[in-house]
This record gives C-alpha cells, structure tokens and sequence, in this order.
C-alpha cells in the first residue's frame, strides 16, 4: 500500500500542469518552484491525518536543459512504496506531457521502477524504468518521446485531481 501523501502529491502536480497551466507556470516555472513545491507538499499534508504526513525533505524543482526541449524536473522525498514517484518530468507543450518514476513492485532481474505518463484522464504505463536517478529518468523520457511506443498499459484515472 503506498502512502497517500506521496501519490495524491503526483496527481496534485500533474493535475495543475493540465488544468491550470497559468497556476502550474505561477507556482513552479519560476526561480522559487522548489519552495513552491514544499509549499503545496504542506497544504496537502494539512488535509491528511497526522499518520499520513509526510515531510517534504528532498523535494526539489529544477528545469532540466540537457534534452531537446526543456522540461521541469521535481524530485520527490525518496519513493518506499509502489505508486509513490521519485520524480515527475513535465514538458509544458500543449497539452503539457507529465511523466513520473514510479516504485513498483520488486520483480527479478529489473528494476523496481516503471514509467508512466500522467494524462488529463489516463494513466500511460511504458514499462520498467531506470535506476531512481534523476538523469537516468530524464534520459528515458527523451528516449521514449524520440521513438515514441505503444504503452505496455493505459487505465482511466479515478482520481479527483484529474476530474473535469
């Protein structure tokens, strides 16, 4: 069971970049998104039972600029459950294209990650992911969107981030 800080911070994300582009762009394009984020990560947290709080340390945001196009990358406090992201990518293209680095399940001879892109409305899973680094997630998002592939899996997002 994963901790719902940590997944509901995922969708919360993903949901702004989608939409409230001009709140998403406010809050974290600018030199202080990672106080930003920290800030979103507490008022989250408010809302949850004190069981369920987690601290917001290791949080960053950053624009990546080693790729084709920039992209803004978050780093998370370390993901210990399946669901929870180490990291999310999102490219602000229209529509915005969020991607995450999700712990999963341990599975022999893989890594415990998978990549999934986060839609208005869908959950894309493209397979296994790369170690939890932040440049070996960026790296595969590029080299996913260069030689784009079918999802290994596309489910309907349930969550009230995501709603219309």
């Amino acid at each position: 069971m994963s901790r719902i800080h940590h997944v509901q911070m995922k969708y919360l994300i993903a949901a702004l970049a989608h939409r409230d582009t001009a709140r998403f762009d406010d809050a974290f394009c600018g030199e202080d998104g990672a106080d930003a984020l920290c800030t979103y990560w507490g008022q989250l947290g408010r809302r949850l039972a004190p069981a369920d709080r987690i601290s917001s340390n290791g949080s960053d945001v950053r624009w990546d600029t080693a790729g084709p196009d920039e992209a803004l990358l978050f780093t998370f406090p370390p993901a210990l459950l399946p669901g929870e992201a180490h990291f999310l990518m999102v490219l602000p293209t229209s529509p915005p294209r969020v991607f995450a680095l999700e712990e999963t399940l341990p599975r022999s001879g893989t890594t415990n990650t998978v990549l999934v892109e986060l839609r208005a409305q869908e959950r894309m899973n493209h397979g296994p992911g790369p170690i939890p680094e932040l440049r070996a997630f960026a790296r595969t998002v590029w080299r996913l969107l260069d030689t784009p592939a079918r999802p290994a899996l596309v489910s309907r997002l349930p969550n009230p981030f995501m709603e219309r």
